[in-house]
């Protein structure tokens, strides 16, 4: 089904075809009725919990088809070395490898990695460096109601606007958090990513956003310096001097734009990287895997990597979440090359405006609708309790 297809059919079920005894829904409520059937639909299908038959993800060929658009594999080598986090009384010394997970992340499926390891038990040489970051912060609140962000401009190496993204009718947050800017730039949801909480007195260091009202545009560099600039120039009727970026906002229904200009300075910091250089030829007791990384709670990671016989290895890497990061344990026999996240990813926003559609396969189009409707009807004329719950014994 279209996006136009499927408000049609929100109609009908809330008007009961052409009876008129509801007010007439705005398309952004339709929109949003539409998505959060969406989310609903996607927690549901994911956790075992949310069905008659206590079935988790991939458990039922219907819930393996319903998500299997959504299923995405993210391959990173950028790492942050976060330093010795634990001193195992088996293992000796536990290092820290940090990876960063993709914007439009929702649920973990599992990880591989790619590691170098010594099979006689060895400590690999180690070569270690590091590159700079820094962190633009853009809001996303909008100065008047009903206004998106056009585009978004920072300074190039002479003080000048250079813009690095746009669209003429706004850009959605779906589009913001996307890898759609130039001049090396990339959207980031947390504004660092090398150090840790542990580390300072303050738990803000490397938290995230809590909520959707800001985004990070993160620069990668070699030479401190190199990263964002301030303007030096002035617009027609508008000093930029002294700002970092020039934020555009548009009124998608009548194209009248706003210009903010963003005083606040970006943060920055640095990472270090650390990867396994055993030269070249490599000696023949250096291999090179790709092995299947095991979950570790929080509570328990400790304990684990104190016991000999479950500790973290090269044929089982242990990991931990938090934030927006993923920590991969190690000893110096071993090292990370690089992870292989496979997960469950955020659909794009339905928008009637935009023409963006449903992305779930098109047999879930229906439920959505159906779930929909259910919900506008009772924000009419009943509890949601009710309704709700019984989605869980309709749901396959």
């Amino acid at each position: 089904m279209t996006v136009e297809e499927m408000h049609i059919a929100v109609n009908l079920g809330v008007q009961k075809i052409a009876s008129f005894q509801a007010d007439n829904l705005l398309a952004e409520e339709i929109d949003y009725e539409l998505n959060t059937a969406v989310r609903r639909l996607i927690s549901q299908r994911y956790n075992m919990l949310g069905n008659k038959y206590r079935r988790g993800f991939e458990q039922s060929q219907k819930r393996l088809d319903d998500l299997r658009h959504l299923v995405e594999d993210y391959t990173t080598q950028n790492s942050s070395y976060m330093g010795i986090g634990y001193t195992s009384r088996t293992n000796g010394n536990i290092d820290i490898y940090r990876y960063k997970f993709p914007n439009d992340y929702m649920f973990l499926v599992n990880v591989l990695s790619e590691v170098t390891y010594d099979c006689t038990k060895e400590p690999l040489v180690i070569q270690e460096g590091y590159v700079y970051k820094e962190y633009l912060k853009i809001s996303l609140t909008s100065p008047q109601p009903g206004y998106m962000i056009q585009s978004i401009s920072v300074a190039n190496t002479t003080g000048g606007v250079e813009q690095v993204i746009f669209g003429q009718e706004g850009l959605s947050y779906d589009y913001l958090i996307g890898p759609y800017y130039s001049s090396n730039i990339n959207p980031s949801l947390s504004n660092n990513d090398s150090f840790t909480d542990r580390y300072f007195d303050t738990v803000a260091t490397d938290s995230p956003p809590a909520d959707g009202n800001e985004l990070y545009l993160e620069r990668v560099f070699d030479v401190e310096g190199d990263g964002f600039q301030q303007f030096t120039e002035a617009g027609a009727g508008i000093d930029y001097a002294g700002g970092y970026a020039i934020i555009t906002w548009v009124n998608p229904s009548t194209l009248e734009t706003l210009e903010q200009i963003s005083n606040i300075a970006p943060n920055l910091t640095y990472v270090v990287t650390r990867t396994a250089n055993p030269g070249f030829p490599a000696p023949p007791q250096i291999r090179i895997a790709r092995t299947n990384c095991k979950f570790s709670q929080q509570d328990d990671i400790y304990a684990i990597l104190d016991d000999p016989f479950n500790s973290t290895s090269p044929t089982g890497i242990l990991y931990t979440v938090q934030e927006t990061f993923l920590d991969l344990y190690t000893n110096n026999t071993f090292a990370p090359n690089s992870v292989q996240i496979k997960y469950i990813r955020k659909p794009a926003q339905i928008s009637r405006r935009f023409g963006v559609g449903c992305e779930l396969p098109e047999h879930t189009h229906h439920e959505v609708v159906e779930m929909a409707v259910k919900s506008i009807l009772e924000g009419f004329e009943s509890p949601r309790y009710q309704t709700q719950s019984r989605e869980v014994l309709e749901s396959e």
